[in-house]
C-alpha cells in the first residue's frame, strides 16, 4: 500500500528501484596522474627557499640538527620542516604558477600538461569522451580549492588546438537574464561560439549570479522546478558542457543530464564528501528523455603519483 501511495512521488520504498526514472551509476574510477617534473621542481624549490629563510642551507644541515641531542636544536629543525611542508602544500594547492606565462607562449595541451598534468587529463576526457559526442556530454568538475578552479578556468580559456583555434569558452552571468522563470542569453549575438567549441562555467559570485549559471547549465531546484539549461541553435545540443565548482556546488543541488563527475583530488573531509559530489547528478528524473550511454554517469577521482 505504501508503494502504491508513493508511486511517482519518491524514489523507492519497498527495496526496489525503477531504473526507468534513474540514470545508470557506473561508479567511481581512480585516475592516476604522474606528477610533472616542473611540479616537483617548484615544490622542492619552495621548500628549500623556506628552509634557507630559517638558516638551513641544505637538507644535510637540517638532518644534523635533527640528530643533535640538544632538544632546542631539534625543535628548531622540526619547526623548519613544518613550515616548509606548509609552504609547499599551500603552493601546490593554490594557483599553478608559471602556467599563465607558459600558455602565452605556447597555448597547447602539452604546455598544460607540463605545469598541471591533471588539467591536461581532464581536458582530454572532455574533448574526447568515451562512447559519446563531446558537445552532447556534460561534466561536473569539483575541487576543494577555489585557486585550483581559477587556474583550471584560465587554462581552459587559453588553450588552443594545433590550428590555434580556441577549444573552450567561458560563459559568464553578465550575459544572462531571466525571462518568465527561465534563463536566456541577453541576445543571440551576445555569446558567439565556434563550431565544435566547448563551453564551461565557473560557479562563483553572488547567489543571483550562481542561480543564473545553474539554470543555464541545467538543474532542478528544491521545489522541483526544472531548468533544462540552454541549448545551441539546433535545439538539442547543450550550450554548456562543463561546470566548475567548489564547496557550495556539491551539496543541495541537482544537476540535469550529467555524464561525468570529476573530483580533482580525494576530499580531505572524508568519503562522505565524495558521495555528496557524486549524488549531484544521479537522481530521479535527472536524465529524462535521454537514451543509451547518455543515461550513464561515471565519477573520476584524480590522484597524483
Amino acid at each position: 500500500r505504501l508503494a502504491a501511495y508513493a508511486a511517482g512521488l519518491v524514489s523507492y520504498v519497498d527495496g526496489t528501484k525503477c531504473l526507468k526514472h534513474f540514470p545508470e551509476d557506473l561508479g567511481c574510477r581512480q585516475v592516476e596522474v604522474p606528477v610533472a617534473n616542473r611540479q616537483l621542481f617548484n615544490f622542492t624549490s619552495r621548500c628549500l627557499k623556506q628552509l634557507r629563510t630559517l638558516n638551513h642551507e641544505s637538507f644535510e644541515t637540517l638532518a644534523e640538527q635533527l640528530r643533535a641531542h640538544d632538544p632546542t636544536r631539534q625543535r628548531l629543525a622540526l619547526s623548519a620542516i613544518r613550515l616548509a611542508q606548509a609552504a609547499g602544500s599551500a603552493y601546490v594547492g593554490g594557483t599553478v604558477r608559471g602556467l599563465r606565462s607558459a600558455l602565452a607562449n605556447d597555448p597547447s595541451l602539452h604546455t598544460v600538461g607540463d605545469f598541471a598534468p591533471k588539467f591536461k587529463v581532464l581536458a582530454e576526457c572532455v574533448l574526447f569522451p568515451e562512447g559519446t559526442a563531446a558537445l552532447e556530454t556534460k561534466h561536473f568538475v569539483y575541487s576543494n580549492s577555489v585557486g585550483t578552479l581559477n587556474a583550471l578556468a584560465h587554462a581552459l580559456a587559453n588553450v588552443r588546438s594545433s590550428r590555434q583555434t580556441p577549444l573552450f569558452k567561458q560563459l559568464t552571468p553578465d550575459i544572462l537574464r531571466w525571462n518568465n522563470g527561465q534563463v536566456e542569453l541577453i541576445s543571440s549575438r551576445s555569446f558567439p561560439v565556434l563550431p565544435g567549441q566547448l563551453v564551461f562555467i565557473v560557479l562563483t559570485g553572488l547567489k543571483a549570479e550562481k542561480d543564473k549559471l545553474l539554470a543555464a547549465f541545467g538543474r532542478m531546484t528544491a521545489d522541483n522546478t526544472r531548468h533544462e539549461g540552454l541549448f545551441r541553435p539546433d535545439g538539442t545540443t547543450p550550450l554548456i558542457q562543463m561546470l566548475l565548482g567548489s564547496h557550495e556546488s556539491n551539496q543541495g543541488i541537482t544537476y540535469l543530464r550529467l555524464q561525468h563527475i570529476h573530483l580533482l583530488e580525494p576530499n580531505p573531509k572524508g568519503w562522505s564528501q565524495v558521495i555528496q559530489a557524486t549524488g549531484r547528478g544521479v537522481r530521479r528524473g535527472t536524465h529524462n528523455g535521454l537514451i543509451g550511454r547518455m543515461r550513464s554517469v561515471t565519477t573520476h577521482i584524480y590522484t597524483s603519483i
